[in-house]
């Protein structure tokens, strides 16, 4: 199974290295059964802008660029642990869980230039799933889903 360099399998959320640098959020996904749901969870929680258009390309982009928590936080490296995903996206279509699962599993992009002329690069995100739950993703269609992007 092809997973990001960024997706990690932890037996505990102790186990994710703290740093002055970087920044643990943890996002329960038990009651994320919907898009709508997970939009909201994740836009509340990761603080996305208010121009967060809640779609999957407005995901993406958010997801991956997290400049506003650099700058608040003053951090380069933030950690997202997700965990209780069993019934993540259980109301939704192959599909849509296809097009989270690979927005997350992909390498985060490259923002072009900005104004300035300087590379606007987003910040280092690693990605955490609990152990116990490895065995859902192998288990279920979510393994597919990883296994043809």
């Amino acid at each position: 199974m092809q997973y990001s360099t960024r997706i990690n399998f932890i037996s505990d959320d102790k186990e994710i290295s703290q740093s002055l640098d970087a920044k643990l959020i943890k996002i329960d996904c038990k009651n994320i059964s919907t898009k709508e749901d997970l939009f909201n969870k994740f836009s509340k929680t990761l603080q996305f802008p208010s121009y967060f258009g809640k779609n999957w390309d407005a995901f993406n982009e958010c997801f991956w660029d997290m400049e506003w928590i650099k700058a608040k936080y003053h951090i380069i490296n933030l950690n997202i642990y997700l965990f209780n995903i069993e019934n993540l996206l259980c109301n939704e279509s192959m599909l849509e869980k296809k097009k989270f699962f690979g927005i997350i599993n992909s390498d985060y992009f490259v923002a072009p230039n900005d104004e300035q002329g300087n590379l606007n690069f987003p910040m280092n995100i690693q990605l955490f799933f609990n152990n116990n739950e490895k065995k859902y993703i192998y288990s279920t269609d979510v393994t597919i889903l990883w296994n043809s992007l």
